[in-house]
């Protein structure tokens, strides 16, 4: 043999007898080196072999060396090619019990001229001695290989790969050493082509290495894993899918264009209905190769730009893979809605005729379309249907358009549309089995879902900016709900994409700012969150969900995220552990300890205690927060404050202006307010007899806005006669105008963002001391703290005092605007800008280190 262009590597351990076929089914072809690696077998058969071989042929070399094990011994043939044998443009290895057919070298010097811009040459497995036949057809897709492996180690590999340091592990004993390598070189930018006429001939025996690495798969896939994180990141997996493989065909009717994505952001391609049509019984027939989607979507151009500008779009995707488990088609419907409000229903089981969006799998579709029978898919679109259809009810705030219906009886059309085509009519072929070799492309998100826990795959999100994820319980009038939208807004403006996930509720109060501070929003409606039954950590009970819940939807749905931040969203610690390890930021943001009836520290900070090893970042809104989980354990590196700031713009003059006009409204009854949810946490009966009495003296003019969000006391008898809808922009800021004093009887409490207002607007506070008022009431100074125990009657006589000493009035409404304004932007302080500053930098800190432990390569 001639040395050329190609070296042909053949490893040989206790094979000596059947090497000889190897070497014979090169024998007469051209363009070869044969490199013998003898890897220390300990039979004198195998050296008298490599040793008559190499004198009998110039163009063999026999190499021997220490067992080093099946990879050490082609690494050791790969290091000498590429000391020896400049001229040899590719190595192809051959297993020392495999064959090649009489013209593999020259198909395969023809690959390398023909597909330059390739790396390496797979192929299609025929065995022999037990038969059995595979096809690989199709493009090589690194999501693909990422599941499962493609491409077989009889492969034929540029130069180029291992002199960019690409080898075979020698750390991996147990097999699957040519799936590691193959993913080693995807990482490093190469990439792979079938190459099914490479005449390669594989041994099979129902004994042998394989079958012993098929055993331990679930070992040999951890340390993969272990070595290639990427494999393991769903946010890589579903960008891959979205680029090559797109999960839904979105049938948009009154365009009547289908688009393929994965993503509720951008589209992968569009095609029209007929070529549609086409591609759809391409991929029945030829599924290795073609693909049309894994679900085909039944829509209007109206319903996907209202659900994208509302930030919903990718919720809808999420939650119709969820339905379609236990349904044979899911429907979306848009009856009106409330002002200002946005919600969604539980899932029901019936028909759905105004449907906005409706789908169904391609799995069914595919059997729907070759069934001569109609009955059972006309009936969808009626009033009994025969299959199960999930519809779920979204509101969108009243005022937004209408969209238009009907897409269930869009999706028979289509349906017939499809069994009515020529290509089902005039080919009669079978569906293609694709349960070896290369899968069908359809059932690459299902391979997907089972590879990640049996959850449904998150949608792709475009990733243009970090993706960062806020998660609160409910979305009403509370002041985690404002601090996490202004915090959010905030991040937004500094670059990041930010999306509100809501657990447990289903319906969100659009309060002034919402859009503005979210680029997406998901219902996570689980109806097992906030069951708080789970083991008690220091006296307080955590989730039922995040002990022992079924995690996998909302982990692969967070998974999609940057990082992942919980406010007072309890049940999702139970996930965090599983986020860090996919490479997702974790954090914790608290606002408050609660405290039980006899004055014991409780709630959601001690629930982020119970999960510290798998939290990044614990948040707090003051100092005396942060200083009691750090008393905890909690690592300082960990801890970082963001100071509330106003939840309005309130400008130096409006506010000096307020504080001027009030302080010449002499002689006259002081005005309290309270303001804030009407739940038992603030103090309810406090606030009723404070009320009663103010009212009783005539001395005061009492207001008491707010609602109830999460109380299931009610609110007392004597407030229901006062209580005043809550109000957002310029009604707060003349609420504030309005009065003298601020009410805060609360049992506990963080750091509110009324005090905060009410501070900056001139208005004297006078709470209950609790959480981290101190951090911005001076006693006496500024506003007054009373005590827990003496509340209602120290709050009545601190009223009485100011009614009474209006120069004291004042003093205190002088000192609490000033203190307030000089925190202003404009004063050289504090906005939400400069507030999230800390958090910023810590986030982007350890967003830049979790993308350096996954190196993964373009998908």
């Amino acid at each position: 043999m001639t040395p050329g262009p190609i070296a042909v590597i053949i490893p040989v351990f206790k094979h000596s007898v059947l090497l000889f076929d190897a070497i014979a089914s090169l024998r007469g072809q051209v363009g070869a080196a044969v490199i013998l690696v003898d890897d220390g077998c300990p039979n004198l058969g195998t050296q008298f072999a490599g040793l008559g071989l190499a004198n009998s042929d110039p163009g063999i070399i026999y190499l021997r060396g220490a067992n080093r094990g099946l990879s050490g011994a082609r690494n050791r043939g790969i290091d000498y090619v590429l000391a020896h044998l400049p001229e040899a443009e590719a190595i192809y290895f051959l297993d020392a019990d495999n064959m090649l057919s009489a013209w593999s070298l020259k198909a395969m010097q023809a690959a390398l001229h023909q597909h330059a811009g390739f790396d390496w040459f797979y192929p299609d497995i025929n065995m022999f001695g037990l038969d059995w036949e595979a096809s690989y057809a199709g493009g090589f897709l690194p999501l693909t290989e990422s599941i499962m492996n493609l491409c077989e180690a009889g492969s034929l590999v540029r130069r180029r790969v291992f002199e960019a340091g690409v080898r075979f592990s020698e750390n991996l004993k147990l097999g699957f050493e040519d799936w590691d390598f193959w993913l080693s070189a995807i990482e490093h930018g190469f990439t792979g082509r079938h190459f099914p006429d490479s005449g390669f001939l594989y041994r099979k025996r129902p004994e042998s290495m394989l079958a012993n690495s098929t055993r331990d798969e679930a070992h040999i896939k951890v340390q993969l894993e272990q070595r290639h994180p990427w494999v393991q990141d769903p946010k890589w997996a579903v960008a891959a899918e979205h680029r090559h493989v797109p999960r839904f065909a979105i049938y948009v009717t009154d365009l009547d264009v289908v688009r393929l994505t994965s993503s509720p952001d951008e589209v992968t391609e569009e095609l029209s209905w007929g070529d549609y049509v086409t591609r759809f019984w391409a991929a029945l027939h030829s599924p290795k190769t073609e693909h049309a989607g894994a679900y085909l979507l039944i829509t209007s151009s109206v319903a996907l730009a209202t659900l994208g500008r509302a930030g919903l779009l990718g919720w809808c995707l999420h939650d119709l893979q969820i339905r379609l488990r236990d349904a044979n088609f899911i429907a979306i419907s848009a009856p009106p809605g409330a002002a200002r409000r946005l919600a969604v229903e539980a899932p029901a089981l019936g028909a759905a005729p105004q449907a906005v969006l409706a789908g169904v799998s391609m799995s069914l579709l595919r059997a729907v379309v070759r069934d001569p029978l109609d009955d059972w898919i006309r009936s969808v679109a009626g009033d009994a249907p025969q299959p199960r259809i999930s519809n779920r009810a979204l509101h969108l705030p009243r005022g937004a358009a209408p969209l238009p219906g009907g897409m269930l009886a869009q999706l028979v059309r289509a349906a017939q549309g499809l069994r009515l085509s020529v290509y089902n009519i005039t080919t009669g072929l079978p569906v293609p089995d694709c349960s070896l070799g290369a899968p069908d492309r359809a059932q690459i998100n299902a391979m997907l879902t089972a590879k990640f826990g049996g959850g449904v795959i998150p949608p792709a999100l475009a990733r243009n900016l970090p993706e960062i994820a806020l998660a609160v319980p409910h979305f009403a009038f509370g002041g985690v709900e404002k601090v996490t939208m202004f915090v959010a807004a905030a991040l937004r403006r500094r670059g990041y994409s930010v999306s509100l996930l809501l657990c447990k509720a289903r319906d969100i109060a659009l309060v002034d700012g919402f859009e503005a501070a979210f680029d997406r929003v998901f219902f996570l409606d689980n109806p097992e969150f906030e069951q708080f039954s789970g083991p008690a950590y220091l006296g307080t009970h955590l989730p039922r969900w995040a002990d022992a819940g079924e995690h996998a939807n909302e982990l692969n749905l967070l998974s999609a995220f940057d990082a992942v931040i919980t406010c007072h969203a309890a049940d999702l610690l139970g996930l965090m552990g599983q986020l860090r390890r996919r490479g997702v930021v974790t954090g914790a943001y608290n606002h408050l300890f609660d405290a039980t009836e006899t004055g014991r520290h409780c709630g959601h900070p001690y629930l982020a205690l119970a999960y510290e090893h798998a939290l990044d970042l614990y948040i707090g809104c003051s100092r005396q927060i942060l200083h009691m989980l750090h008393g905890h354990g909690v690592p300082a590196e960990k801890l970082v404050v963001v100071p509330n700031a106003p939840g309005i713009a309130i400008p130096p003059a409006v506010a000096q202006a307020s504080l001027a006009a009030r302080l010449a409204r002499q002689g006259r009854r002081l005005n309290v307010l309270f303001m804030g949810r009407l739940d038992q946490q603030k103090g309810l009966d406090r606030l009723a007899a404070i009320c009663d009495v103010l009212q009783t003296r005539g001395g005061a003019q009492v207001r008491v806005l707010g609602r109830t969000v999460l109380s299931e006391g009610g609110v007392p008898p004597e407030l229901e006669a006062l209580v005043e809808p809550p109000v957002q922009g310029e009604g707060l800021l003349e609420a504030y105008h309005w009065a003298d004093i601020l009410l805060l009887p609360s049992l506990y409490e963080g750091l509110p963002l009324t005090v905060i207002e009410a501070q900056r607007m001139g208005v004297v506070p006078i709470a209950a001391a609790s959480g981290a008022l101190a951090e911005t009431i001076e006693d006496g100074v500024n506003g007054f703290l009373v005590a827990q125990e003496t509340c209602v009657s120290e709050t009545l006589a601190r009223v009485a005092e100011l009614t009474e000493n209006r120069a004291l009035l004042q003093r205190m409404a002088n000192a609490a605007a000033g203190g307030g304004m000089a925190n202003t932007a404009a004063g050289g302080g504090l906005d939400w800008d400069e507030a999230i500053a800390p958090l910023e930098a810590k986030l982007r800190g350890a967003l830049a280190r979790a993308a350096r432990t996954r190196r993964a390569p373009v998908p």
